[in-house]
């Protein structure tokens, strides 16, 4: 049965929490602007792509799992013939963004 798994992730420390969706946008959005490159509808765009997989999930996702997640719907997002690849590198290693850990890593977490 598959049924929608949002309403919680898995911190890095194995804690459960609430799912924060904005916090997924917030980090795609800032690595858009650090490159000059989408909006905050292509961030929102992509989170509801992101959103989308979790849904398909039978489990609760880990902070790696969504951010592997965020990382595959950026490099495959398009939008009027600009694909995002180079959001999805600046995404991966400019460690702009802070996630349920509250301290920064890589990327989203």
């Amino acid at each position: 049965m598959v049924r929608k798994m949002q309403e919680y992730i898995i911190k890095r420390n194995k804690t459960q929490v609430p799912f924060n969706k904005e916090k997924i946008t917030m980090a795609v959005y800032k690595a858009m602007l650090s490159i000059k490159k989408g909006t905050v509808v292509d961030a929102e765009s992509v989170t509801d792509l992101v959103i989308k997989r979790l849904d398909g999930l039978d489990h609760i996702p880990s902070v790696e799992e969504v951010q592997d997640i965020v990382e595959n719907e950026l490099m495959s997002y398009i939008r009027t013939g600009q694909d995002f690849a180079d959001v999805a590198k600046t995404y991966i290693f400019t460690g702009n963004a802070v996630g349920y850990s509250g301290k920064r890593k890589c990327a989203w977490v």
